[in-house]
């Protein structure tokens, strides 16, 4: 089969196109003809500083979730079959044609989601499912979601509105925030042109935000400050620009709880308890059309770097190294930031070379 694979860390041109060995399959594993596999941060994080994981003799192969066709099941699988349309939640492998997965993370695809898309699925459902029932929401409860949520964030705005939450988002973009009020939010800052602690204390008559879902520590004294007495910080990891203190004599004053969840679980009966609660809560509001996935480009498999590049941040300084990176190779992962740009709003697939059925 082909692949992507990593050999070293760098930027989008280490990402290469190779002839891999089919992926065995255990007794519990079903093997998956890939359809799509989407592209995450994390996914540029990896590529840019070094992998979590290593496969095929020390070569790293991204992807952390996909969508596809089952076509074979290990001995001890009993719940799917043989032509069952699937998608998966992954450790890495989704950058290929064929994956085998443990049959416990797999997920049905949704009857009204095209069986390519259905590839920006579990990864953005199973971490918003973890804000959310952090959160507690209820009919009325106010949540607000800064932009470098990103497609997680998506996940969780619209999940919030099944739940009967008021949902605020930040964006630094008229556009962006068109995109957001389009799918659910009912109140939109943008924090450019607006004073975020102003318009949220205007809004909410100075009771504040129950809960506020971000990823970057560099907005901790606002979201503090917007905070309810008795609210909650939920931090979806942890990435963007370094910095921010952490004022406990403020947390401790509004009784506020802050809490970081990341993607990463520690076992795989663990991992098998959230896919449930997927099956149970989430997939129901994609059945009926509540929650939907958003695609932003699909791209072909061997065009991988080329979908890095379209999602990843750059600025002055990283245009600068381009340039130099361009004369001196060595030097161009300075031009890579491991974030994802503003003007992506939905996912990026990467589809391999072979006919849906």
């Amino acid at each position: 089969m082909k692949g992507i694979v990593i050999e070293k860390a760098g930027g989008p041109d280490v990402l290469k196109l190779v002839e891999l060995d089919d992926p065995p399959l255990g007794d519990d594993d079903v093997l998956i003809r890939i359809a799509a596999t989407a592209v995450n941060r994390i996914d540029l994080q990896c590529r840019l500083f070094g992998s979590r994981n290593s496969f095929n003799g020390g070569l790293y192969i991204p992807g952390l979730e996909c969508s596809g066709i089952i076509i074979a099941v290990g001995q001890g699988v009993t719940e799917w079959k043989v032509g069952d349309k699937v998608c998966a939640l992954l450790n890495g492998a989704g950058y290929a044609e064929q994956v085998a997965v443990s049959a416990k993370m797999v997920l049905p695809v949704p009857s009204n989601v095209p069986l390519t898309h259905a590839a920006s699925l579990p990864e953005a459902a199973h971490n918003a499912w973890k804000v959310v029932s952090e959160a507690q929401l209820v009919r009325g409860r106010k949540l607000l979601l800064h932009e470098c949520c990103g497609y997680v964030g998506l996940f969780v705005l619209q999940m919030a509105k099944c739940k009967g939450a008021v949902v605020y988002v930040t964006a630094e973009t008229d556009e962006k925030l068109d995109f957001y009020k389009r799918h659910g939010a009912d109140i939109c800052i943008n924090c450019k042109n607006e004073d975020l602690v102003t318009r949220v204390m205007e809004e909410t008559r100075k009771k504040g935000i129950d809960v506020v879902v971000d990823s970057w520590a560099v907005n901790l004294e606002k979201d503090l400050k917007i905070l309810s007495h008795w609210g909650k910080l939920l931090f979806v990891d942890l990435h963007g620009p370094k910095g921010g203190n952490l004022y406990l004599t403020a947390v401790m004053s509004k009784q506020a709880r802050v809490q970081v969840l990341n993607r990463w679980w520690k076992t795989l009966d663990r991992a098998a308890c959230i896919v449930d609660h997927l099956k149970k809560e989430v997939w129901p509001e994609i059945e009926n059309g509540s929650v939907k996935p958003v695609v932003y480009e699909t791209l072909p498999l061997s065009e991988a770097a080329a979908a890095h590049k379209l999602m990843e941040l750059t600025d002055y300084g990283q245009d600068m190294w381009s340039v130099i990176g361009y004369f001196v190779p060595w030097l161009g992962h300075y031009a890579c930031t491991g974030k994802v740009a503003g003007h992506v709003m939905g996912k990026i697939l990467l589809t391999p070379d072979f006919e849906e059925s």
